[in-house]
């Protein structure tokens, strides 16, 4: 009996559907993944009928015309469900107060409800109706959400146990990062994402001040453009539990990243991913003490910052380094191949277009498999520099 499987991009349809539901092979599936496979509403509900359907504990459904019958098909028969992804399903509200009080989805750990054009007036009345005791880790990226939606999910208190928010591309602002901030429901909540949703200083202070930032392990900032003053209103608020920090699309200069490495912040960080630095403000971190940095994504790597790394003895535990390295040489390359402080390096992504094959050689020769020097955006090394952990 088949448990897993994965159909992306298959075009299924409703033939397919009634194909798969009838299926005795596929009688005992556990996980099913049907993204951008042509579903709609009739489709979803032939699935919901199978034989599977009650025992299902993983579906991603996500890209599919679902709308909400077909979602509330779904919720009213897979009572096993663990994890649930409806990311652009076309649920709307009415999807949306089905699934958040659905009483049959007791066991659902994981909800992304992303892209799927959701507004503060559609979020708030469906918390009001919010079981799922299980919620651990739920996902709103690409919506509508403002601060009124902010203010609702932050006094939910059917959230007080989960444990990961991401409401990246949402148009939060100031006000509606503030608004979350200062909610006194997300009291086990560990990892915030809040990825291009236009905040800045001010609601930065506001969290990095707050009860909610006190308990935050993960702190995703990326795509906001955070300045040195953003970083400083970071760096001087509360933020005693963080190790894996995301400022991706920041405005950092020297600075910035000077005054970062010299925080108590910098002895906890374990992952930190900084781009769209000022040209020479990588040096500064290279050269400041990050012991329990284990992995560095950044851009503005050159020769000279690469002589830097060279000789840091700051970063005794980096194991896996992503750089974009547009100016680097085969020079610095070699630097890095010689480097006797990177010993501990178990991978090094470079988007280094002017490293020949003199440098390539010498990076392989020293760090072999470990190593990939791209010359151009190559899929994994920029998807690394967005990667999420």
């Amino acid at each position: 009996t088949v448990t897993t499987l994965e159909l992306p991009h298959s075009g299924m349809g409703r033939e397919g559907a009634e194909q798969l539901a009838s299926t005795e092979t596929f009688s005992g599936l556990l996980r099913l993944q049907v993204e951008h496979a042509q579903l709609d509403a009739t489709a979803v509900r032939r699935l919901a009928e199978a034989p599977f359907a009650r025992t299902l504990q993983q579906l991603r459904v996500h890209h599919n015309a679902l709308g909400p019958p077909g979602v509330q098909a779904l919720v009213a028969r897979c009572a096993a469900l663990e994890l649930l992804d409806l990311e652009a399903t076309e649920l709307r509200g009415e999807g949306l107060a089905a699934v958040l009080g659905a009483p049959g989805l007791a066991h659902l750990r994981s909800l992304d409800l992303s892209h799927d054009d959701l507004a503060d007036d559609d979020l708030m009345p469906a918390l009001d109706r919010l079981a799922l005791p299980a919620l651990r880790h739920l996902a709103c990226i690409g919506n509508r959400l403002e601060a009124r939606a902010m203010v609702a999910l932050g006094g939910a208190a059917r959230l007080a146990d989960l444990r990961s928010l991401d409401l990246s591309s949402n148009p939060l602002g100031d006000a509606g990062v503030g608004a979350l901030a200062r909610t006194s429901m997300l009291t086990a909540l560990e990892v915030l994402r809040v990825k291009s949703t236009a905040v800045g200083e001010p609601g930065i202070r506001v969290l990095a001040a707050s009860e909610l930032g006190s308990r935050l392990r993960t702190l995703d900032l990326g795509g906001n453009a955070i300045d040195d003053a953003a970083l400083a209103a970071l760096i001087a608020g509360r933020l005693t539990a963080l190790d894996t920090l995301v400022l991706d699309g920041a405005a950092l200069t020297a600075r910035g990243l000077r005054a970062l490495v010299s925080s108590p912040l910098a002895a906890r960080l374990e992952y930190l991913a900084v781009t769209g630095l000022a040209p020479g403000a990588l040096e500064p971190l290279l050269a400041g003490e990050l012991p329990a940095l284990r992995t560095l994504v950044a851009d503005r790597l050159d020769d000279a910052a690469a002589r830097v790394l060279a000789s840091a003895r700051g970063l005794p535990r980096l194991h896996t380094l992503v750089l974009k390295a547009l100016d680097l040489t085969d020079a610095g390359a070699q630097l890095l191949a010689e480097a006797p402080g990177l010993e501990h390096v178990l991978w090094m992504e470079l988007d280094a277009p002017g490293v020949g094959e003199l440098g390539r050689a010498m990076l392989r020769h020293r760090f072999g498999h470990h190593v990939g020097v791209f010359a151009g955006a190559s899929l994994h090394a920029f998807r690394a520099l967005g990667r999420r952990v």
